[in-house]
């Protein structure tokens, strides 16, 4: 009958939306770790590890 079928259809888009909160907040969190660096990130001198010519 309709009330049943409006109330599964109401559980089944609480269930829907719960669920894609939860994707979305472990998305959120995700890379934001204290020791994650970027991976682009340089270490040294700064020129991306290519030496430089001496222009001859």
């Amino acid at each position: 009958d309709f009330p049943t079928l409006k109330t599964k259809a109401r559980i089944c888009d609480e269930d829907s939306k719960a669920k894609s909160n939860y994707y979305k907040d472990l998305n959120d969190r995700k890379g934001k770790g204290l020791d994650r660096g970027r991976p682009y990130e340089s270490k040294g001198n700064g020129n991306g590890g290519k030496k430089q010519g001496n222009g001859q």
